[in-house]
């Protein structure tokens, strides 16, 4: 897994400093849309935790089902 993770990053170093340029916005582009995601799936799964500590530990199934759903919807 070692191995993988330095040749990820020895590709990725590669790519952003190809000489042409076109390379180099597709990299940087790809890197953007990569952090991109995982920063809205870091924030949606705290948001996911709040709502289920905050309102749902203690409420019935009809009343877990409603936030859930407007949780879904947002």
């Amino acid at each position: 897994m070692l191995l993988g993770c330095m040749g990820f990053m020895m590709a990725t170093f590669y790519l952003v400093h190809w000489p042409d340029d076109d390379i180099q916005q597709i990299t940087w582009e790809i890197i953007n849309s990569t952090t991109s995601i995982f920063g809205a799936l870091l924030m949606f799964q705290g948001c996911n935790r709040v709502v289920n500590y905050y309102f749902l530990d203690h409420v019935s199934t009809w009343h877990q089902l409603s936030v859930n759903m407007l949780h879904m919807m947002l």
